[in-house]
């Protein structure tokens, strides 16, 4: 979890400089509409975290909901460079935002589910630590690599996409890659009931 962490957020800085620097170049120069579009993507976000936490604990299937907001997350980014009608743009990053947020509360709490309660404070600090050291790294190199790629058509299937395609889909594929490896050894906490029954049982013992 901490290495899905720090790469999560070399993702997101990578993100955080091309996506910005994509829409001025391809979509639209007005900074009114990008402000709009970013402030619209993150109010799209606000019920969705209400809505994780709510289904967090009331099904228990926290790791189902960070895989959901996960695969939402990299598909958007493939689908981005696709992209150029700014109401389009809006409409696919305010859904993906708000689907995205659902893995965010669930995660917390898996990883209270997770870790003994003399650590969460240790396990909670050294994850936003890996978090924030890969958005700065992931902001420099995502800078760079708009640089590069920034002039550069590339053609795929007949259609001539922006060269911005290039870190944006390194950055697509880094979460896709975290995602299965959290689907394939992120394990389910055991559920209170079970606890409760594991606790009763040593006690007997």
């Amino acid at each position: 979890m901490l290495a899905s962490g720090c790469i999560n957020g070399f993702a997101l800085g990578i993100i955080s400089t091309a996506l910005i620097i994509y829409i001025i170049d391809e979509v639209v120069k007005d900074p009114v509409f990008l402000k709009m579009l970013m402030s619209v993507a993150a109010s799209a976000a606000v019920p969705a975290l209400l809505l994780s936490g709510f289904l967090s604990d009331k099904l228990r299937r926290r790791k189902s909901l960070v895989v959901a907001g996960y695969v939402a997350g990299f598909t958007a980014l493939y689908l981005v460079p696709l992209v150029r009608e700014y109401t389009h743009l809006l409409l696919l990053t305010s859904l993906a935002t708000a689907i995205f947020a659902l893995s965010e509360p669930a995660m917390r709490a898996l990883q209270a589910d997770l870790v003994t309660s003399q650590v969460r404070g240790t396990i909670f600090g050294t994850q936003q630590f890996t978090f924030n050291v890969g958005v700065v790294a992931g902001a420099v190199i995502g800078g760079y690599l708009s640089q590069i790629y920034g002039g550069v058509k590339i053609v795929l299937a007949s259609t001539v996409l922006s060269g911005y395609a290039v870190p944006l889909w390194i950055a697509a594929s880094l979460v896709a890659a975290t995602t299965v490896a959290f689907a394939l050894y992120v394990k389910e906490a055991a559920s209170e009931e079970a606890s409760d029954t594991l606790s009763y049982l040593d006690s007997v013992i």
